[in-house]
């Protein structure tokens, strides 16, 4: 076989590979040349944008006729994906809408980046991923989140205002001059209206994590974590418990809710620990190349198989006080921050909340 008969049949063999993987992706991809015409793509790019080509050519104004940005405006053939790909220093990505030629609307997400041809001549490939489904679950998503933040702001307001009367109302009364039982009944409907209103309050503050803005700001979480040992000191000295800081790392983040962070871990550290005098440790580490943020207690620990339904709202992983808020909390906190939260066992026992921010 010659040498060109050779190229010709690698070139060849090199074509089906590409036809075949464009189309088993779930995308719709389309391969533009550095003239700016089609030079390949797949079935699905036909279904969302339609058979004609030479429409669809970088050039030409209709190849984004339907096209609309994330906020409805239109967009201009400078603007297309493939175009602005040309002269971006990577891969680019932008959220778009676009009509397919049987009427309908869909979101997806166009990325492109430059890639070279056999010749060293630039291409551009763009894959479109239709995200319309995930787009319309975000949005209910939120409308959720919003109902719960008017819920929660409604029963604080209904509900605080007359547990703080009726606490106020059995502060007067004076166990002294109850009976035995009586003034034990006291104490227990005084504890039941504190606990109604950290419940209540609780709530409200889980509700209102994803209102909070997350400020382009540095936070010294050393300093931070400080400030939540001075805050809970009548707290850690009712329990008997110590809270030591080691090294933590400066991020970028939102000061009121790493704050709350913290207070919730720490908090929730205390009321599942099943001896006297709990021992919290806050620390950071580094694994590949990453700060990784533990808080660690040395109580009983969390078996395995719970480690990720612990934090679901209103989850209580254990027969201890608590109302299953804080953990959830603390996760959306963490998430709102880019971030993520697992579970460890501690050593020797205990357990350990690795967070990345």
């Amino acid at each position: 076989m010659s040498a060109r008969t050779a190229d010709e049949v690698t070139l060849r063999d090199s074509g089906a590979r590409a036809r075949a993987l464009l189309e088993t992706t779930t995308d719709a991809v389309v391969l533009f040349g550095p003239a700016g015409t089609i030079v390949a793509r797949n079935a699905l790019s036909r279904e969302l944008l339609g058979n004609d080509d030479r429409l669809l050519a970088l050039a030409a104004p209709a190849s984004v006729a339907r096209w609309r940005d994330a906020e409805g405006g239109k967009l201009g053939p400078e603007r297309h994906p493939a175009v602005l790909a040309r002269s971006a220093p990577g891969p680019m990505s932008q959220v778009v809408s676009i009509r397919r030629p049987d009427g309908a609307w869909r979101w997806v997400r166009a990325s492109a980046c430059v890639v070279a041809d056999t010749d060293g001549c630039d291409e551009v490939v763009m894959a479109l991923s239709d995200i319309t489904e995930l787009r319309a679950a975000q949005a209910d998503l939120a409308c959720c989140t919003e109902e719960l933040r008017r819920i929660a702001s409604a029963a604080s307001h209904d509900l605080g205002v007359p547990l703080a009367v009726l606490r106020r109302g059995l502060d007067e009364i004076a166990p002294c001059e109850l009976s035995a039982s009586a003034a034990e009944g006291l104490r227990d409907a005084r504890a039941a209206a504190d606990i109604m209103r950290e419940i209540v309050g609780a709530v409200l503050s889980y509700a209102n994590v994803d209102r909070e803005v997350i400020e382009r700001d540095t936070v010294d979480l050393q300093a931070t974590a400080g400030e939540i040992v001075t805050l809970l000191r009548e707290r850690l000295r009712e329990a008997g418990a110590t809270v030591s800081v080691g090294e933590l790392p400066c991020v970028t983040g939102n000061q009121v809710l790493l704050r709350q962070l913290f207070q919730n871990l720490v908090n929730n550290a205390i009321i599942h620990h099943p001896g006297p005098a709990p021992r919290v440790v806050i620390r950071s580490e580094r694994r590949d190349s990453a700060s990784v943020v533990i808080v660690e207690d040395d109580g009983d620990g969390i078996p395995e198989c719970q480690r990720e339904s612990v934090f679901g709202l209103f989850t209580r992983w254990s027969s201890a006080e608590g109302h299953g808020i804080g953990l959830a909390a603390a996760k959306r906190i963490v998430e709102r921050h880019g971030g993520r939260i697992w579970i460890e066992d501690a050593v020797p026992y205990g357990a350990r909340f690795c967070m990345t921010l």
